[in-house]
């Protein structure tokens, strides 16, 4: 037992060095202060057959070495010991609890075996990741496989399957860097996370989300408290089933068609004989349109229809303005003053899209202004090699004289440094001679 913890123990540690390194910015400095001064990281608990993370430890369970044993009674028990998922099936939520225990006992697997395959997971948490939550326990472990799957690690990837799918879900909505830090920021502060980062549609999201997955997979824990057989437990599992989850993001995406369609008209390479201009017109703060028009000929109305203020705001403005900010780097904004509150906003950017927002509050215009501003575009310019996300720079392909002029310069001073070098032997040469 004791050579099994070391052996983990090491591995542990090369475990948060690869999730410092692709995660290291969104973890805590109290968590990494805390991994850093910790000695005896991994304990046994003998309390279950579950792994906890407490107190920047990890507890194995020892009842490990037990429940193995047993198993070993199976008629099948190391039949297959190539019973593992590949690496490019990790992601693939489609299995079940069941598929999970037929490989613990077709493999042989051992208790060293058990703690390896779980041990990312649980790394994670330790980490910083969350996991009081079947949402938490499903970003947890979406985020596992793709590390996993990215440095090609030993996983079960049988775990919290169906929480992993909403997860996948819920990450598409997001994007995947959101995501990303969401998945080490405190349980308590991700509404307001999701909040400042994309609005209080998406943090709302987030909580009916979390909440009808603990609705839904209510009892579960309950359930198998007096169970020992494992096919029993893995019975209740597939019981649970996420459909109002699910159904649930499929209506917030839905929400979103018309953002998605206006954005889809915005210019992502330069175009000198065009321009888009996409209007928002507020009147009488209910009804909203939406025009787009193209070099001031083709003039379209797409979206001609009542909607509460703070829903069209989340649900199709904003959305818009971070796809606009994306396709090229920003010329210009205006805020134009209507009257104390109400305010009309432009922006221009350097592949000719126009964006529009009139009658709108000035607290919103702010906001969409700094959104704009602080986007990096992610398109390539036709006429530039790259742009500079970091700088907005555009870098062409056109060789300037300075440059010309610059390597003339250096292809002389090599010249005569080589003709100084060639004087010296000659000289060297004569006195020996």
């Amino acid at each position: 037992m004791e050579e099994n913890r070391k052996k983990i123990s090491a591995i542990l540690y090369k475990y948060i060095e690869i999730i410092c390194k692709e995660y290291g910015q969104y973890i805590s400095g109290d968590v990494i202060d805390r991994l850093n001064v910790t000695s005896d990281i991994v304990q046994y608990n003998d309390r279950s057959i579950s792994f906890f993370v407490r107190n920047g430890r990890l507890y194995l369970p020892s009842k490990a070495y037990s429940v193995f044993e047993d198993f070993k009674n199976y008629l099948n028990y190391g039949s297959d010991k190539n019973d593992y998922r590949k690496v490019d099936e990790y992601l693939d939520t489609n299995t079940t609890y069941s598929r999970y225990i037929d490989h613990v006992i077709n493999c042989g697997m051992s208790a060293f075996d058990y703690y390896l395959e779980n041990l990312l997971h649980e790394v994670m948490h330790l980490c910083g990741s969350g996991g009081d939550t079947p949402l938490e326990e499903g970003i947890n472990e979406l985020k596992t496989r793709e590390l996993a799957t990215k440095y090609n690690l030993k996983i079960a990837a049988y775990g919290y399957s169906k929480e992993v799918e909403i997860a996948k879900q819920l990450q598409q909505v997001l994007g995947k860097n959101v995501m990303d830090e969401l998945t080490f920021i405190e349980a308590s502060k991700r509404y307001d996370f999701l909040n400042e980062k994309l609005g209080a549609e998406y943090a709302q999201l987030y909580k009916k989300l979390s909440s009808e997955m603990i609705t839904e997979s209510s009892g579960y824990n309950s359930k198998i408290q007096n169970i020992s057989n494992p096919y029993d437990k893995a019975k209740i599992y597939n019981n649970i089933n996420y459909i109002n989850s699910s159904s649930t993001i499929s209506k917030f995406v839905s929400k979103f068609d018309d953002a998605y369609e206006l954005s889809k008209l915005f210019l992502t390479e330069k175009d000198n004989d065009s321009f888009i201009e996409v209007c928002f017109d507020i009147r009488d703060n209910k009804c909203y349109e939406s025009i787009v028009s193209k070099n001031l000929e083709e003039v379209k109305t797409l979206i001609n229809k009542e909607s509460d203020y703070d829903n069209y705001m989340e649900s199709i403005i904003i959305p818009v303005v971070n796809n606009y900010a994306k396709c090229s780097p920003i010329l210009s904004t205006e805020i134009n003053d209507i009257s104390d509150n109400i305010v009309n906003y432009k922006a221009v950017s350097t592949n000719n899209n126009l964006l529009v927002i009139n009658n709108i509050d000035r607290t919103s215009a702010q906001r969409i202004d700094g959104i704009i501003k602080s986007t990096k575009p992610k398109y390539f310019n036709r006429n530039s090699d790259y742009i500079d996300k970091d700088n907005n720079k555009e870098y062409t392909k056109t060789m300037t004289l300075d440059t010309l002029q610059n390597g003339f310069t250096s292809v002389i001073s090599l010249l005569f440094v080589l003709f100084i070098i060639f004087m010296v032997i000659v000289t060297i040469y004569i006195i020996v001679v």
